[in-house]
């Protein structure tokens, strides 16, 4: 049996296939059912809505297996999803974040650290987009620029003198004379590029917003464009991307509303995919943990 509720919006095909994986991750045998699925939606909606919602959950369930292949930690055998050895920790911790939320408080069963998922999340998608921008022939370069931006020299924290790290690395733009002083970052989290042999100016500048929140995201789509209006000068070449934990297959409004305001949507199938070598030290040693609370705390999510 699941051992955790139905998402709040039950007709979120999205949530519905993280139900199911969020119960393969926790049950003994390793799957979760469609018919309890099915099954479970029945109590609240009429038998045809709850074919029809356990089929768009199981069409979600497919399109994730078919982008991610051997990278997608489970697979479809006939109506059950199986949990595999965890091959994808990014995945996993996407899904996490996704389904339980990123908060230190009760609604996150007070499972993560303060400032814990931001860390690790922008550290992922710093990944990604280095892998992204790479090829056989040239490996890109990023730097995870959100606040505070502990693993950095101390001296090279404050945000101008961030900027001017910045700089000194992209060999390209400038420091603007207005830079905002008592910024944390500016609203950029991800920075990553790609010299030519000749490292002359003019290449192609990945600029990345990360936000593990799926309906309390739009403040920051458009901070990129504050921060290269307020902070650094980058007049060509320049690409925006946004970031998020969730899966937007299904999600057409804020997928266009991302690409428009934002840049390219990095949800959590892409970011899967080009960081998938991460090797999850950070949640390993408390994975057993989070999901004995998530059985325990049930009725809390």
């Amino acid at each position: 049996m699941p051992t955790i509720p139905l998402p709040i919006d039950e007709e979120d095909q999205s949530r519905l296939a993280d139900w199911l994986e969020i119960n393969a991750l926790l049950e003994n045998d390793g799957s979760a059912s469609f018919d309890e699925l099915e099954s479970n939606l029945k109590t609240s909606k009429p038998s045809n809505i709850a074919e029809e919602l356990s089929i768009a959950a199981y069409n979600e369930i497919r399109m994730r297996f078919t982008y991610l292949k051997e990278s997608y930690p489970f697979e479809l055998s006939g109506r059950l999803v199986k949990r595999k050895i965890i091959n994808n920790w990014t995945y996993i911790f996407c899904l996490l974040i996704s389904y339980i939320g990123p908060d230190t408080g009760a609604r996150a069963l007070k499972i993560w650290k303060v400032n814990q998922v931001t860390h690790i999340f922008e550290k992922i998608c710093t990944r990604a987009a280095e892998s992204y921008f790479s090829d056989n022939k040239c490996r890109a370069e990023a730097i995870q620029f959100g606040a505070p931006r502990s693993s950095w020299p101390r001296r090279i924290r404050p945000f101008v003198n961030a900027l001017k790290y910045m700089k000194e690395h992209l060999l390209e733009g400038d420091v603007r004379g207005t830079s905002r002083e008592m910024a944390k970052d500016g609203g950029l989290d991800v920075l990553a590029w790609r010299h030519f042999p000749d490292k002359m100016p003019g290449k192609i500048i990945l600029l990345g917003q990360c936000s593990t929140s799926k309906y309390n995201y739009t403040d920051k789509l458009s901070e990129i464009e504050s921060f290269l209006n307020n902070d650094y000068r980058i007049e060509h070449q320049r690409l925006k991307c946004f970031f998020l934990p969730h899966s937007l297959f299904s999600d057409n409004s804020t997928w266009g509303q991302i690409n428009r305001s934002a840049g390219i949507p990095f949800d959590r199938c892409r970011i899967s995919y080009y960081a998938a070598d991460w090797d999850g030290a950070e949640i390993k040693d408390i994975f057993d943990k989070i999901k004995l609370k998530l059985v325990k705390y049930r009725k809390s999510l």
